[in-house]
């Protein structure tokens, strides 16, 4: 074969690996076979970080080595091609060709619409040792199928090289030796599919976690089991005597890219992973990177022009943790340094697929003369929309800045992303990085009206708060004819959203998940893809806890019918209270979106906004929700459902005694605070899901409370010294 390949002549050379006949791989030279072998694992084309690199003629790494010659007319197919099948009389028998660690399945294609009945004794889970996510999901996948049927064993984990021919059920977790095991072209990064394949049940991701959030996913839909909040107490587990398996053929693709969610609390970390609400592969944070990226012990020496005029001198900071300044975006060197820095991250890692380069959290914006050029076209540019009076505000020149700093932000960050890809490829990256920054403060506005568009790869974070879509108008026509999310659909691909979804800082419930629900599939149906999803949560379990289970369901899937997974989550969890406590946390979202937030944004730490301010329509409404509660109560059974209840009802009571210190009459308000934190230290603090921060450790827990406290009653003696002003002769 070799001398007739050197022999100065073309020649037509093929190579086929044959999947359906034992992942063989064979080689022809002028349609003539001259080697073939069997492979220990054939793998996807496709990689776990999206397209593989997929070379000809060489090695990826090895500059030097490869193939010496010419190449022409190259085709690559996903088929055995006509002339190189082998003949029926040639096909190794058997679905598998085992070697001596694969895993042999007897099976009959027809068999896969026949219902599997899986139980401890007839199933086993098998994994491959590729990493601890499968090795989680197994346990995972083990313990709920257990708990679910009520054994204490059964459903055995086996490696694959140490089942051998079996007639039993195998669910096969994440990558495998296994024959014939669907590919993951069709997935997304987090994506998984679940197939079945006669006696076989695949389980697999593109990567690892999309393997164990595809575990969770077979749980939830054959089992039943459901992860409604951290701990074993919120884990729903139905009784079943089997678990019926039937035809199968599932894909599921996130609509967020990727998303994060901040501070669970006691066991929300495992709780957040299993619900998706953990899947980034981010170079640090999103938010406020560019005094980092631009590290004046790094730059200032070699790029001094790329920090900021300020009051007629150039700016240079000390170091990065100063944040009070941007960046010039006008200077031309700044690619080359932002260049310089996401280098040499991709360099140490090559796996992450996102770099964010996002402001500070400053109104020091560069002063040069090419900015403020900038900023005088975009004053001209704007001037007509408004009136000569709206023109002398401070209201407008904000504007102007923004729109001005926008531009150039954006500007900037296409002409880094037109340069990124070919400087990564001198270094052998070729896959494409996401290239995020923070819409916010003074680079928060599209640039909808300027035909000026982001690059594909370019994800803008907008902040904003989902609870707050309506009194800020987000789905309101502006004057261009546009809603805020429609701006940004047409001059960009993909959003992110950063949300203030707390928890910590209110002693109210605040639920509003059906805005969230309106708010993604808005996204969606104006095609714009979800790159990031991101929230701060630092949860009050016990006030508002189920709107996190709702939020990543949404996240994951726009079309989700919110109150759907309301009524499923009352009835799993509360049985024959179901009712009470549905209408307890629909008048809780009631209350909060449409009264609430309605008469004032209430906004972190605002405790007076909550609390002073309830007007007597509020104040019913909260106590219409605690006649659901103790509804709730009397009607539940089973003490797993009262502890639950009790949980939500012991937490809210500590939102009825703030309302009642600052709106009730003839108090002895000294006494009405220390009765508060007495029940706090008490009641709250020994259970983790009350509040966040209590537990062992609660003293910030504490502290917060006794400043809400102090503003409350601060303000009540405040009030009561102007009312008595004015009644007074």
């Amino acid at each position: 074969a070799v001398k007739k390949l050197l022999d100065g002549k073309w020649h037509r050379a093929a190579i086929v690996l044959d999947r359906e006949n034992g992942g063989m791989i064979r080689m022809y030279i002028d349609g003539n076979e001259v080697t073939k072998r069997k492979t220990f694992q054939p793998l996807s084309v496709t990689h776990h970080r999206g397209t593989m690199q997929f070379l000809l003629g060489g090695l990826h790494g090895y500059k030097k080595a490869g193939f010496i010659g010419a190449v022409d007319e190259v085709r690559i197919s996903n088929m055995v091609r006509e002339p190189y099948r082998l003949k029926e009389s040639e096909r190794i028998t058997g679905v598998d060709a085992p070697t001596k660690r694969s895993l042999s399945i007897r099976e009959k294609e027809s068999s896969s619409s026949e219902p599997l009945i899986l139980n401890p004794a007839n199933t086993i889970i098998t994994y491959s040792n590729t990493g601890s996510y499968s090795r989680k999901s197994a346990l995972m996948l083990r313990k709920y199928l257990r708990a679910a049927v009520g054994v204490d064993s059964g459903f055995e984990i086996v490696t694959p090289g140490k089942i051998g021919k079996t007639n039993k059920i195998v669910i096969a977790i994440g990558r495998n030796n296994i024959v014939g095991e669907p590919n993951t072209n069709r997935l997304d990064k987090y994506g998984f599919l679940i197939k079945r394949k006669g006696k076989t049940i695949f389980i697999k991701g593109k990567i690892p976690l999309g393997t164990y959030l595809g575990t969770v996913r077979f749980l939830e839909k054959y089992a039943g089991v459901k992860f409604y909040m951290p701990g074993e107490l919120f884990t729903y587990i139905p009784e079943k005597k089997a678990i019926t398996v039937k035809a199968l053929d599932m894909i599921e693709n996130p609509y967020a890219v990727t998303c994060r969610a901040t501070s669970h609390g006691p066991g929300g970390g495992e709780w957040g992973e299993r619900l998706g609400l953990v899947r980034r592969n981010w170079a640090g944070s999103h938010q406020h990177t560019a005094s980092r990226v631009f590290d004046p012990k790094i730059f200032a020496e070699k790029y001094p022009e790329i920090y900021p005029i300020l009051k007629g001198k150039r700016f240079i900071p000390k170091g990065h943790k100063n944040q009070k300044w941007q960046p010039c975006f006008s200077e031309p060197k700044l690619v080359d340094a932002a260049l310089e820095y996401a280098i040499g991250i991709f360099r140490h890692n090559s796996e992450i697929t996102h770099f964010a380069i996002s402001v500070m959290d400053s109104h020091s914006h560069c002063e040069c003369e090419r900015c403020s050029a900038v900023v005088d076209a975009m004053r001209k540019k704007l001037a007509p929309r408004f009136t000569v009076e709206e023109r002398k505000s401070k209201r407008f020149e904000r504007l102007v800045r923004a729109y001005a700093h926008s531009c150039l932000n954006i500007k900037f960050l296409n002409e880094f992303s037109d340069r990124l890809p070919p400087a990564l490829a001198q270094y052998g990256i070729y896959d494409e990085k996401t290239i995020a920054y923070i819409a916010y403060s003074s680079v928060r506005i599209a640039p909808s009206e300027f035909d000026l568009k982001l690059r594909p790869n370019i994800l803008p974070i907008t902040v904003f708060k989902y609870s707050d879509v309506l009194i800020d108008k987000r789905f309101e026509p502006g004057r261009d004819g546009m809603d805020y999310f429609e701006r940004w659909a047409s001059c960009a691909s993909q959003l992110g959203s950063h949300d203030w979804a707390f928890g910590k800082g209110f002693f109210i419930p605040r639920i509003y998940t059906k805005l969230i629900a309106r708010t993604v599939k808005h996204c969606k149906k104006l095609g714009l893809r979800f790159g990031y999803a991101y929230a701060e949560t630092s949860a009050h379990w016990g006030l508002d806890g189920p709107k996190y289970y709702i939020m990543a369901k949404t996240w994951w899937n726009p079309d989700t019918d919110v109150d759907k997974l309301w009524s499923e989550y009352c009835r799993d969890l509360f049985g024959k209270a179901a009712d009470p406590m549905y209408n307890y946390f629909m008048g809780l979202e009631d209350l909060f979106v449409n009264d609430m937030n309605q008469r004032k944004e209430q906004k972190i730490f605002r405790y007076t906004r909550s609390f002073n301010d309830c007007t007597p329509a509020e104040l019913a409404k909260f106590k219409k929700c605690r006649t659901y509660l103790n509804e709730a109560l009397a009607k539940c059974e089973g003490e797993d459902e009262k502890k639950r209840i009790k949980l939500f009802s012991k937490t809210f009571k500590l939102t009825e005694m703030l309302l009642d210190t600052a709106t009730g009459d003839g108090l002895d308000l000294e006494k009405k605070e220390k009765e508060i934190v007495a029940y706090a230290e008490n009641t709250l603090m020994p259970d983790p899901m009350t509040l966040y921060g209590a537990g062992e450790k609660h003293a910030a827990a504490i502290s917060g409370l006794k400043s809400a406290l102090k503003q409350i009653v601060a303000t009540k003696k405040r009030a009561a010294t102007i009312k008595a002003k004015k009644s007074a002769p």
